[in-house]
């Protein structure tokens, strides 16, 4: 068909990953496309059910599990699915799409955990980005850096990276 085509169009032109190409259902036409091996395919920043993410990571259906902490069921979810992506060998990517506590949770599950790769951040409708701490929201050598009060994620968890700034890239070639 036409998406292998686009597909390798995208990547001579220098792209890597490609965020929802399919609906979340199509495990099967997830799996084509990451199969193809010239995107990363990513998927699941709409998802809330553990058995939709499941069966994405046992088909090995993407290259990036994202998910949205707020629809998924909060933190505790959120780390489940990181544990999850872990055991496949995946990374992650927190999907942000409302508020200034929701990026505060991606941005604190980022630097709790090494499996994620980025995190989706979108303000446009966040009623809350105002009321953030100015070092939430001010870059510092190509990085966001929440340096300030958090959610309670100890930055000693198993697989943490130790300093956030080095998952919070946002120099264009510098996020995996």
């Amino acid at each position: 068909g036409e998406a292998p085509a686009w597909i390798r169009r995208l990547a001579e032109l220098g792209v890597t990953a490609i965020q929802a190409p399919l609906p979340i259902a199509d495990v099967a036409g997830l799996l084509m496309l990451s199969r193809t091996g010239r995107l990363r395919v990513m998927a699941g920043e709409r998802e809330w059910r553990m058995q939709r993410f499941r069966d994405l990571l046992r088909a090995g259906a993407v290259g990036a599990l994202q998910f949205n902490p707020g629809l998924c069921g909060g933190i505790t979810r959120a780390l489940k699915l990181i544990a999850l992506a872990e055991a496949h060998d995946v990374p992650v990517s927190p999907q942000n799409h409302s508020t200034a506590v929701l990026l505060a949770t991606c941005l604190h599950l980022g630097g709790a955990r090494g499996t994620v790769a980025g995190v989706e951040v979108h303000n446009f409708r966040d009623h809350l980005h105002d009321t953030l701490p100015p070092i939430m929201m001010v870059p510092r050598d190509g990085c966001l850096s929440p340096d300030g009060p958090g959610l309670g994620l100890p930055e000693g968890l198993p697989g943490g990276r130790g300093d956030v700034r080095a998952v919070w890239r946002l120099r264009a070639g510098e996020a995996d």
